[in-house]
């Protein structure tokens, strides 16, 4: 689970998820960014049930709080300054704690250009609305409101007026806000217009 804390709403409490995982022998991957992310009592949680660890560089404020995991193999200082792609592990084997250490990761291949245009297209197929169809849905909504929202007048005239107003101070927001997913405005910044 990545953002961790995004699931602490629950209906039942995390804490005692984390405490009957390892009954049921249901591994979780939880990852998120710094303590301060989580509640006291999760922090607890995750220090007694989180059998293996693996820290990325963090902070100092974080690193002192991890440090109790990994000492006396690594240092608060060690947990702060670690390298680019590099991570401190305290592995859980055989059911107990083994020794803390250090290794490094490999860095993400380069994406490929072919496949990210393929899902582009193809989720463009599956869920894009044409602009003129989304321009159109919005100033239909937009004229529901205006009627809705004026209050009863003599003057037609008048709310007319306000109408093509307010119609008109939509489209300049709009045009002023071109969306860079706008194939006109994809074109010109990439040099095709």
């Amino acid at each position: 689970m990545d953002e961790t804390h995004n699931y602490l709403a629950l209906p039942r409490s995390f804490e005692d998820l984390l405490a009957e995982a390892r009954g049921y022998r249901l591994s979780l991957v939880l990852a998120h960014q710094h303590m301060g992310q989580l509640p006291r009592d999760v922090r607890d949680a995750l220090g007694a049930n989180a059998r293996t660890k693996v820290v990325f560089t963090c902070s100092p404020e974080d690193a002192l709080t991890l440090e109790r995991h990994f000492a006396p193999d690594l240092s608060a200082y060690d947990l702060s300054h670690l390298a680019t792609f590099q991570t401190a592990c305290r592995p859980c084997v055989g059911g107990g704690q083994a020794q803390g250490f250090t290794f490094r990761t490999e860095a993400l291949r380069p994406g490929s250009a072919a496949r990210a245009e393929v899902v582009r297209r193809r989720s463009a197929e599956l869920f894009a609305v044409p602009r003129d169809e989304v321009e159109e849905v919005i100033e239909s909504r937009q004229l529901e409101a205006v009627k809705t929202l004026l209050p009863p007048t003599r003057d037609d005239e008048a709310r007319g007026r306000s109408r093509e107003r307010s119609i008109e101070r939509s489209r300049e927001r709009s045009a002023e806000r071109s969306s860079p997913l706008d194939p006109d405005v994809r074109e010109t910044a990439g040099g095709k217009a």
